[in-house]
């Protein structure tokens, strides 16, 4: 299997755990998924039947990655940022991206303008840009993530397995991780 293919399997089986807690946490109507393999703007948008009855339209993208195993920040590729926010001022929708993190073992999710809010955190400003593989990432605390559920040891050995990241970091998370 080449990278390419590694990637979109990692990513599927994320989306997949996260369609799982969805399934289990909101009552969910009128879920469109684009085609896989396909270029898309987005993973999902669905309604979710709140408390109250009425059906509120949301946006869901994933992002099946690890946080940073150094420091307690994690982020993504900025043009998807900038590409999600325009979506979500031009048609006024909440967009919630969720995080599959094996490293902290748990599926962690926040509202994209929650993570674009400016903030102070532990003497630093979040979110910034930073520059990986020559590609620049908004980068933000992960305590402004809320928890959606926590990773059995099983999820985690198949999210890390199916991960492409080098020989020397994949040492560093196995070494770092708590599920090992």
């Amino acid at each position: 299997m080449d990278n390419f293919q590694k990637c979109n399997k990692l990513g599927e089986y994320g989306e997949s755990l996260v369609d799982d807690y969805l399934e289990k946490k909101h009552k969910r109507n009128n879920t469109y998924k684009p085609k896989k393999n396909k270029s898309h703007p987005f993973d999902r948008m669905e309604t979710w039947v709140t408390d109250d009855g009425d059906d509120e339209l949301v946006i869901v993208e994933t992002k099946t990655k690890p946080s940073m195993y150094s420091k307690p920040e994690t982020g993504f590729d900025s043009k998807d940022n900038e590409k999600y926010l325009k979506i979500m001022k031009r048609y006024n929708i909440p967009i919630y991206l969720f995080f599959v993190d094996f490293f902290k073992k748990g599926i962690f999710y926040q509202k994209l303008d929650q993570i674009n809010k400016q903030q102070r955190i532990q003497n630093k400003e979040y979110p910034y840009i930073v520059t990986f593989k020559k590609e620049p990432c908004i980068m933000f605390h992960t305590s402004i993530l809320k928890k959606a559920r926590d990773l059995t040891d099983e999820e985690c050995k198949t999210l890390f397995e199916l991960d492409n990241m080098d020989e020397k970091h994949k040492k560093k998370y196995k070494e770092a991780s708590k599920w090992n």
